[in-house]
């Protein structure tokens, strides 16, 4: 694992070196193991939606959403009534899928229109070089009273702290690491004033397949990925800003 630099001020870690190609690992990565569950995370999405028409006062009607690393568009599918819904995926099966229920697929957030109701980046800004810098430019993106959603690895978790990079969000491909304190901090900064709340993930279930394959790939190949396991996982922290 590379060196790892934090702030001694608010905690924010960042990657030094930086893994190289990851578009193209994202493009040509098999998705199998994503869409065996599906149902989990239409559930947690739908947890997160219910959460945010609470914070928010009542249910809004959004009308463009666009929705960064959108995968099959399972996010973007629990708002239907949506006028526009926008995806940015660099995966083809995935924008294949997402483009057969209606959501509209590019390649980058510079494609992306502007005045979006509602934008959301699950398990994203993490992978970039510059995440001021991406938030910035999706702030950009907002409409007058838009909120964004942003969802990351909840580093500041007793499991991180006792594991460290043993923990199984350190990856090379997580450039970010972020606690309540440095996503509250850079937020600010960025989004100084705007209405900020930042709150733990839903629980997140898997199957037992799912959970198998942190101890054995192999392991987890004996048994269906319809099992469901009894147990859930909170690993991120969801931010919602309101402009």
């Amino acid at each position: 694992m590379p060196d790892i630099a934090e702030c001694n001020s608010c905690g924010f870690h960042f990657l030094n070196e930086i893994c190289e190609n990851e578009e193209l690992f994202y493009g040509d990565a098999n998705v199998a193991d994503y869409l065996s569950l599906s149902t989990q995370r239409k559930k947690y999405f739908l947890s997160i939606k219910n959460k945010i028409i609470s914070i928010h006062g009542g249910c809004r009607n959004y009308s463009r959403l666009l929705d960064l690393g959108c995968a099959s568009g399972d996010w973007l599918n629990c708002w239907p009534d949506s006028e526009e819904r926008w995806g940015v995926e660099v995966n083809n099966e995935f924008s294949e899928i997402a483009s057969g229920s209606g959501i509209n697929i590019i390649r980058d957030i510079m494609q992306a229109p502007d005045d979006c109701d509602l934008i959301s980046a699950f398990d994203f800004v993490e992978h970039t070089i510059n995440p001021a810098e991406t938030l910035s430019l999706l702030g950009m993106k907002l409409s007058k009273r838009g909120v964004l959603i942003i969802g990351v690895p909840n580093m500041g978790k007793i499991m991180s702290t006792l594991l460290g990079r043993r923990y199984y969000l350190y990856c090379p491909m997580h450039y970010s690491y972020f606690t309540h304190n440095s996503l509250k901090t850079l937020l600010s900064k960025i989004f100084y004033t705007a209405e900020i709340d930042i709150f733990p993930s839903p629980i997140m279930h898997t199957s037992l397949a799912g959970a198998l394959k942190w101890v054995s790939y192999d392991l987890s190949r004996l048994v269906s990925d319809k099992i469901d396991f009894p147990l859930g996982y909170s690993a991120s922290l969801i931010a919602t800003v309101r402009t």
